[in-house]
C-alpha cells in the first residue's frame, strides 16, 4: 500500500505532501484539490496509454471539443500551465520503494541521442500549428518498471516515443480503478467481475450488500441474452429484476464494491462518495465498503464534502473495528498554497463527537 503522495507543479499543487493510509478521505472546501489528487494517482498508473491525457480531461468533462494540442491535453496538468517546470508525482509505498512520475516539456528532443527506439522527428508537428506543438518528456520509475520517453502530436493522434523501456515484473503491476459521481461500470463488465467472485465462493457478501437496500433480495445471477451478461436480483417472491433497474444508489454501491473486490492489493479511487445515497445510509455503506476492502488488501482514497459522510466513516469503520485503518485530511488553501491538515483516526473522532467544523 502507499504511505505518502508527494505533488510538485501539478494542477494546483505547488509543492504538497500527504500521508496515506489504507483507507484515506479527503475533504475540503471548492477547488482545495481534492479531485486532482485522485487524477494524480491515475495518471501515474495511466501514463503508458496515450489516451491518458483524454481520460484526465473526460475526467473535468472537457472532451466536448477534444482539441489535439498541447495547450489542451498537457499543460493543464502543469501548475500555472507552465511546461517548462518539471512535473512530479510520487507514490511512497510501505517497502519505501517509490513510483515516481516526470514530465517536463522537451526543447531538445533531436539533440537526444537516446532516440534510438523510434524517430521521432517530425512527429510533433501539427498542421497549422506547429509554432504551438512541442513534444513532452517523461520518465517513470518503478520497482517494476523504467521508462524514459516522449509525447508527441502528429495527425490528430497522440502517440509514445520510448527511449528507454525495462519491465521488470508486469505480474506485480496494480490494479486502480477511479469511480466519479457518474461512474457506472458496463452490465457486461459488471457480470464478469461478478462471477470471479462467484467461483472464489464469494457470492454471498454481494447478496448481503444488496439487502441492505431491499431486504426482499434473496439471491443475484447472471443472466447472458446474446453476446453480453446483465445481473438479475431474485426476490422472496420470485421476481427476477436486472439490477441496473433498482436504482442509482444501489447501483453505484454495487459498481465501487464489486471494483473493490477485483482489484486484491490495487487502489481503488472514488470522488464524492456521498453522491447518490441518502445520508441514512452511509454507515451501512461504510461498513460493506471498509470491510470489503480491508479484507481484500485494496486501499482506498477517497474525497468528500460531507460532514454526515465523514461520520459515517467512523462509526462504521469503529463498529468493524477497522477504524485505526482510517484517516483524514483536510486541504486548505491559502494564497497559492495547498496544505495538509491531517487527522489521525482518534482525532477526526474527537472532533466529530464536539460538532467540531472539519469539512
Amino acid at each position: 500500500m502507499f504511505k505518502k503522495i508527494i505533488l510538485k507543479n501539478f494542477r494546483g499543487f505547488k509543492d504538497f505532501e500527504s500521508p496515506l493510509t489504507p483507507i484515506t478521505i479527503f475533504g475540503g472546501k471548492n477547488n482545495s484539490g481534492k479531485s486532482s489528487l485522485l487524477e494524480a494517482i491515475l495518471f501515474v498508473f495511466s501514463h503508458h496509454d496515450p489516451n491518458c491525457f483524454f481520460q484526465m480531461n473526460f475526467l473535468r468533462h472537457m472532451n466536448d471539443q477534444p482539441l489535439f494540442t498541447p495547450e489542451r491535453l498537457w499543460e493543464p496538468l502543469f501548475y500555472n500551465f507552465d511546461t517548462t517546470q518539471k512535473l512530479n508525482i510520487i507514490l511512497e509505498n510501505d517497502k519505501s520503494k517509490n513510483n515516481e512520475l516526470v514530465l517536463q516539456k522537451n526543447v531538445s528532443i533531436s539533440s537526444n541521442n537516446e532516440s534510438n527506439v523510434n524517430d521521432v522527428k517530425n512527429t510533433f508537428i501539427q498542421t497549422g500549428t506547429a509554432a504551438f506543438n512541442y513534444p513532452l518528456q517523461f520518465s517513470y520509475q518503478s520497482e517494476n518498471i523504467v521508462e524514459k520517453g516522449n509525447y508527441s502530436i502528429f495527425n490528430n493522434t497522440v502517440n509514445i516515443n520510448y527511449t528507454k523501456k525495462n519491465e521488470k515484473d508486469s505480474a506485480n503491476f496494480k490494479i486502480v480503478l477511479i469511480f466519479k459521481p457518474e461512474t457506472m461500470m458496463s452490465a457486461n463488465l459488471l457480470a464478469q467481475w461478478f462471477g470471479q467472485l462467484v467461483l472464489n465462493d464469494k457470492k454471498e457478501l454481494i447478496i448481503k450488500a444488496l439487502r441492505v437496500f431491499d431486504n426482499n433480495i434473496i439471491d443475484v445471477q447472471t443472466i447472458v441474452k446474446g453476446a453480453f451478461g446483465y445481473l438479475y436480483a431474485t426476490f422472496d417472491d420470485g421476481r427476477k429484476m436486472p439490477v441496473s433497474y433498482m436504482g442509482d444508489g444501489i447501483n453505484r454501491m454495487l459498481n465501487m464494491l464489486l471494483g473493490i473486490m477485483s482489484a486484491p492489493n490495487g487502489v481503488v479511487l472514488i470522488d464524492e462518495m456521498e453522491n447518490g445515497f441518502h445520508y441514512s445510509m452511509y454507515q451501512k455503506l461504510w461498513e460493506i465498503l471498509g470491510t470489503a476492502a480491508i479484507e481484500n488488501n485494496c486501499q482506498l482514497i477517497i474525497n468528500t464534502h460531507s460532514w454526515d459522510l465523514l461520520n459515517g466513516a467512523v462509526k462504521g469503520l469503529k463498529n468493524d473495528g477497522l477504524l485505526d485503518k482510517l484517516s483524514y485530511v483536510r486541504l486548505g488553501k491559502s494564497a497559492e498554497e495547498i496544505k495538509a491538515h491531517i487527522f489521525d483516526n482518534s482525532l477526526v473522532e474527537f472532533a466529530l463527537k464536539n460538532e467540531m467544523e472539519v469539512r
